[in-house]
């Protein structure tokens, strides 16, 4: 798998997902290969230990990885990796009529709405 370096900066602010990637097949990679010169002021011994846990951290993303087309393996295997998610169906509103909104509504109040030009038929 080939290493791929950020293109954006949102990997600094971890309470941030970062949007610009998200294939499950194909995560991003930390570099290894930083150098001194790289960081002002930091020993050689600090920048190997960015660069070793850099490193750690790539290995487990290809673990996460392999883990992920294993458990898409496994849904083509069950024959269910291809089906689409079934999407909730919109019911259709049935307008109910002004007669059946007011059928359980007391004589009186009916008559005062009657009274007052209030058409049951619309």
């Amino acid at each position: 798998m080939s290493i791929r370096y950020f293109t954006c900066n949102c990997h600094t602010n971890p309470d941030r997902v970062c949007p610009h990637d998200n294939d499950p097949f194909n995560q991003r990679r930390m570099r290894t290969d930083w150098t001194v010169a790289d960081f002002n002021g930091l020993s050689s011994q600090q920048v190997q230990a960015i660069n070793e846990s850099n490193q750690r951290y790539n290995d487990l993303v290809e673990g996460i990885e392999d883990l992920n087309i294993a458990i898409a393996m496994r849904a083509i295997d069950d024959g269910t990796y291809d089906k689409p998610a079934s999407k909730p169906k919109k019911r259709k509103s049935k307008k109910a009529s002004t007669k059946e909104l007011f059928e359980d509504c007391p004589e009186d109040v009916l008559a005062d709405l009657m009274e007052d030009g209030f058409d049951f038929d619309q």
